[in-house]
């Protein structure tokens, strides 16, 4: 009688396989899901930032009574600038912005931020927006991530509406 409860109470090799792989599994599940929101995380942060500047460039704008602007460098960095009264020159405000590693702005907003030529959003005296090249592009940019999920989408109105579109 005690051999036999011995024998049941132990787990058999097969059992402890099985257990196994459904612990890898529940494992594997839960990091693709925390790298997938890390991605995600980063989007909502270089978003962010970019509003951000928007409308700190709207607000130094009116109360400096001097045009300000946000330009894109490449695909991740942007600077803030003011111009120099009574000239055509800029000057830099804060530092270089850069957004979270592996995040950038998408392809085709690439090229309305930047692409060939400078371009830039401005922000006059009065509140209003207008960018380098003519009327704004809607959308002005869209941020997306490496291995994100989804995109977000900064649209920009000339009487100074700014929103953002989750995709």
């Amino acid at each position: 009688m005690d051999r036999i409860t011995k024998i049941s109470l132990g787990m058999s090799l097969i059992e402890i396989i099985i257990v196994m792989v459904i612990v890898a599994a529940l494992a594997s599940v839960f990091i693709i899901t925390m790298l997938g929101s890390k991605s995600g995380d980063s989007v909502d942060r270089a978003t962010q930032a970019i509003h951000d500047d928007i409308v700190l460039i709207r607000s130094r704008a009116i109360s400096t009574n001097r045009v300000h602007r946000i330009s894109f460098s490449s695909s991740s960095d942007w600077t803030v600038g003011a111009n120099i009264t009574g000239t055509a020159n800029w000057e830099q405000v804060g530092d270089v912005n850069r957004m979270p590693v592996d995040t950038y702005l998408d392809n085709a907003t690439w090229t309305t931020a930047l692409g060939t030529g400078a371009k830039w959003l401005e922000s006059t005296p009065r509140g209003l927006f207008q960018f380098s090249s003519g009327a704004i592009p809607a959308p002005y940019v869209i941020v997306t991530g490496l291995g994100a999920t989804r995109t977000k989408t900064i649209t920009v109105d000339v009487g100074g509406a700014i929103s953002i579109e989750n995709h």
